[in-house]
């Protein structure tokens, strides 16, 4: 069986998309088993947290492999998802990189709105005002969720055309 992974924990952008092209070129085109949905949505429908056409012209206009990229980034970006839910003055360090990768991954799939917080908050980090980080990380961590939940939709229902 062959997965499509993606390591979000390098620190620069460039990387990340370096990686997930490498990737790309790899996959054998199999589809993983659409996830379930209890909404229905039209099928033009698009989520309001990703650019989709930018995200496409990013992958040389290939849309399967864009939705390939959008699966793995929902796949993997849990973990990164983890470490931030705590910040405190001893890890705002390994919050900043954490919130780093996040910022890359999100780049990578054109989650735009995703891309500024998360600056916002890797800025703070590595200034280390822990006030701020604290006062805008949960509005972050929702935000990461209903983007991750709009990807998810939105995968299923292109899956099926």
């Amino acid at each position: 069986m062959n997965t499509f992974t993606i390591n979000f924990r390098g620190r620069k952008a460039v990387k990340l998309l370096n990686f997930i092209i490498d990737k790309i070129k790899k996959c054998d085109g199999k589809k993983s088993a659409p996830l379930d949905n209890k909404e229905s949505r039209s099928p033009d429908w698009q989520p309001d947290c990703i650019d989709v056409r930018e995200g496409t012209m990013r992958f040389g206009n290939n849309f399967k492999s864009y939705l390939r990229i959008l699966k793995s980034f929902c796949e993997n970006i849990s973990e990164l998802t983890e470490k931030i839910k705590n910040p405190t003055a001893e890890n705002l360090s390994d919050y900043a990189i954490s919130v780093h990768g996040i910022r890359g991954g999100c780049l990578a799939i054109s989650a735009n709105t995703c891309v500024a917080r998360a600056q916002e908050l890797e800025l703070a980090a590595k200034a280390g005002n822990l006030d701020e980080v604290l006062r805008k990380n949960g509005e972050f961590i929702e935000l990461l969720e209903e983007t991750i939940t709009q990807i998810k939709e939105f995968t299923e229902l292109k899956e099926k055309e």
